[in-house]
């Protein structure tokens, strides 16, 4: 699917600031401090949690982030969100798609023979198909993305095994 959205919920063994800090700590703030290595990078508090993996080898705009926000649930304190594209990316793929359409039917429309329709046509579901690739691209480049993030969260949230 085009814009596809994972939910996923992460349990902590930790109470509710104990979780924030352990997950704080865990990540950087975008700047220097990512430089040259791979981190866990974005904002994380209570009612806000927004982490996305920045990787020094490659830089992919649709890279899946984790938005989600902690709850305290029957006792317990867990982490729910989903991975998904970024809101601005997916606005700009759909003006791609939806003005790519629209201008090939315009064009194609006021063309003087069908043979320049036709070209004009091609050329559109060439652009489209340009799009599609770069789109599959990105995604192929996050494909570990989402596992990598969710074992960050989970190391920071679960005590290690005895």
């Amino acid at each position: 699917m085009l814009f596809r959205r994972t939910y996923v919920t992460f349990e902590s063994d930790y109470p509710l600031a104990e979780s924030v800090a352990r997950l704080f700590a865990a990540t950087r703030e975008r700047g220097l401090a990512t430089i040259g290595t791979q981190a866990a990078v974005g904002k994380v508090e209570p009612g806000k949690v927004r982490l996305s993996r920045v990787d020094p080898k490659v830089n992919n705009s649709f890279k899946p982030i984790f938005a989600g926000a902690f709850e305290e649930a029957d006792g317990r304190v867990v982490l729910r969100g989903s991975f998904g594209m970024h809101p601005v990316l997916k606005v700009l793929q759909c003006f791609w798609f939806g003005s790519l359409f629209s201008l090939t039917v315009l064009f194609a429309w006021r063309m003087p023979s069908a043979a320049d329709a036709w070209g004009v046509v091609l050329m559109g579901l060439v652009m489209s198909a340009l799009g599609l690739g770069l789109l599959a691209l990105g995604k192929w480049f996050a494909r570990n993305d989402e596992a990598w993030l969710s074992n960050v969260i989970q190391q920071a949230l679960r005590r290690e095994a005895r």
